[in-house]
């Protein structure tokens, strides 16, 4: 204790408040952007990337507090409209322009995109995206359909709600005792955590809690109570080293705290929604106060030039990079990561973000407009073009145009090369009947001949083999092919997906039923086995095709397995869709197939790698080839596990 109040006492002087820039918190904002950007280019080490949002949200909390209460121990006051203006001054260049060039560009080449887009800018505009998203249903993790290009302006909504109350109920607090002040603040702050965690359904889908400015204040509410207690303009220009020590050490148990998290952690785990995401606040809190201290080791460390840089553009990075991702990235990608494809990606969001920083952000924060408006006023616009000219921002505007248009054209060529596109066969809607054939129907499968590695096959090129001093040793015979079993009782049950190919299934087993629905996940299933086993249908073989719609955990899994029962042998079909949740549920069901018996696992995204062709225009359902693709590897499985 007698050292906390030691640190407490030689961190903080009672001097007249002046602002102070902290550099070592551009740093901060770099590695939670860098974290975002990495979670939307759905990079496997960055799963939970998505917390970088919560830094922000600290971050601000802090921030912005800090500034009120500045502000009202100067002047004994908040001037509320005067702190809106200059928030709106820091906000607002940057969006607009950004909306400006996606909806020329949408406008110019993907008029598909343009309504949905016209719906989203104008929630964005008026800063109310989380809540619109909220009751569109639109999912920010399981989304299907037509692309949004705005979907992460949910999180500049929940700031700027924040903005707008905070100052008002703050005001009120602080003519209280600052004890109570805090804690008020702090237990606004548990009220908010108990929400989120009283909230959340395990297994369901977690975007109300997600967008929420009620379920997700805590973090910035956690970065206020911070700033009522280690005011940056009250922090001594040294410490001793003992104190320095001591919050180099927390701020960077702090920091690894977050790498870690955003390492290991993903969207559909429970301990994110039931603690997780307080643990992340605060120990991002703990790195800001870390930081924040002038004489922090930590602070000069992130206040490294290409972190400054970032950081100080970090607002621009993040308007920019989810359309430009979201209009880059294409819907089929059977090849993984390109990374020619994310090089141009970052090159363009850190272009485009530079160029708005440069000659919109910047000029209109140090107020181009009002100067230019009383130049053109007084008659002074002639002959004088400087920094804070109408002709500078409007240039900028112009240039940036230029080089999305450009670049756009780059662009398309990137993406059209890496997405070819393909006859689509689209799935038949609802579940299959017993006597559905596809119109096409298949032939009586051919004989498979075995086909030997790829080495093997280079080596018995007459052109190409080397002279041998022995006859080669003659293959031993194949082993005659197992036949189907006409009598195997099986049950299909899977989603949009197993749609198209049901009916060829159907075709090959006679006593099979498949049942494939639009939209059905694994919490679907529980009941559908239920009725099927409880009314006698089930059959002795299942094969369960389901997680293209949405992630499930081991445990909902289990259940499932456990209810069908150990005596029936169970098919797992693994999934490729182009969504964050693949490797969650692919993991899931290889786990589990290998820690019981009666479980095999087809692997459909294993087989179909490098086969643009399987797949229709968004990624995920099936062309007629894909469909035969899907039906001979299940085909295959059956014939091994029924015989």
């Amino acid at each position: 204790m007698k050292q906390k109040r030691a640190i407490k006492k030689e961190s903080l002087q009672n001097t007249a408040e002046k602002p102070r820039y902290i550099t070592g918190l551009d740093g901060i904002r770099a590695i939670a952007v860098l974290a975002v950007i990495a979670y939307h280019l759905n990079f496997q080490w960055a799963s939970g990337g998505l917390l970088g949002v919560t830094v922000f949200f600290v971050l601000s909390g802090y921030l912005i507090t800090d500034l009120l209460i500045s502000e009202y121990n100067n002047n004994g006051k908040i001037d509320l409209k005067n702190f809106w203006i200059r928030r709106a001054r820091r906000l607002l260049p940057g969006m607009f322009t950004m909306l400006l060039v996606v909806m020329s560009w949408v406008t110019l080449f993907k008029q598909e995109l343009l309504t949905k887009l016209c719906e989203d800018a104008l929630a964005a505009i008026f800063y109310i995206s989380n809540w619109y998203y909220v009751f569109q249903d639109l999912s920010y993790f399981e989304s299907f359909g037509v692309t949004s290009l705005l979907t992460h302006f949910w999180s500049l909504a929940v700031e700027e709600q924040f903005y707008i109350i905070w100052p008002l109920f703050i005001g009120l607090l602080l003519k209280l005792p600052k004890k109570l002040v805090f804690s008020y603040t702090l237990m606004l702050a548990i009220v908010s955590a108990l929400a989120m965690a009283a909230m959340y359904e395990p297994g369901a889908d977690p975007s109300r809690i997600y967008y929420g400015t009620d379920t997700r204040a805590f973090s910035l509410l956690i970065g206020a109570a911070l700033a009522m207690i280690w005011p940056s303009r009250k922090l001594s220009q040294s410490a001793p080293a003992s104190a320095r020590i001591s919050m180099d050490l927390t701020g960077t148990a702090a920091l690894l705290v977050i790498l870690f998290m955003i390492w290991q952690t993903n969207q559909y785990q429970d301990f994110l929604y039931q603690g997780g995401m307080v643990i992340l606040s605060v120990a991002s809190a703990l790195l800001v106060g870390a930081v924040a201290h002038p004489s922090s080791t930590l602070n000069k460390v992130l206040s490294l030039q290409p972190l400054k840089w970032l950081g100080l553009r970090s607002y621009g990075i993040y308007l920019w990079h989810y359309p430009v991702i979201a209009l880059t990235t294409p819907k089929v990608n059977v090849e993984g990561p390109n990374p020619l494809l994310i090089t141009f990606q970052l090159t363009l969001i850190l272009l485009l973000a530079a160029l708005s920083y440069a000659f919109i952000e910047m000029p209109i924060r140090h107020g181009a407009i009002t100067k230019t408006w009383h130049m053109v006023r007084r008659g002074e616009w002639q002959g004088k073009v400087g920094y804070y000219s109408k002709f500078v921002t409007v240039s900028g505007i112009i240039l940036m145009l230029c080089v999305i248009s450009t670049l756009g054209v780059v662009s398309d060529r990137i993406v059209k090369a890496s997405n070819p596109i393909n006859e689509v066969s689209l799935p038949l809607i609802g579940p299959i009947k017993e006597k559905e054939v596809p119109a096409d129907k298949p032939k009586e499968p051919e004989e498979v001949k075995p086909v030997p590695p790829k080495e093997s096959r280079d080596k018995d090129r007459p052109e190409e083999r080397a002279p041998a001093s022995k006859p080669p040793t003659p293959p031993k015979p194949a082993e005659p092919a197992k036949e189907v079993n006409k009598d195997a009782k099986i049950t299909v049950i899977g989603d949009s997906v197993m749609i198209s190919a049901a009916a060829y299934l159907e075709v090959e087993f006679p006593r099979l039923k498949a049942d494939g629905k639009v939209g059905r996940q694994m919490e679907d299933a529980h009941s559908i086995f239920q009725q099927l086993k409880s009314s006698g249908q089930l059959g002795d073989y299942v094969v369960i095709e389901l997680g293209t719609n949405g992630p499930f955990d081991k445990e909902q899994l289990e259940e499932l397995l456990d209810l069908i029962g150990e005596k029936r042998e169970v098919v797992l079909v693994n999934v490729r869709v182009p969504r964050p949740w693949q490797t969650v549920v692919n993991e899931v069901l290889s786990e589990t197939a290998a820690e019981r018996d009666n479980v095999t696992l087809v692997d459909w995204y294993g087989a179909s790698a490098s086969h643009a062709e399987y797949f229709g225009g968004d990624g995920v359902h099936l062309t007629k080839t894909g469909a035969k693709a899907f039906t001979d590897l299940i085909i295959k499985e059956l014939i091994e596990v029924t015989n």
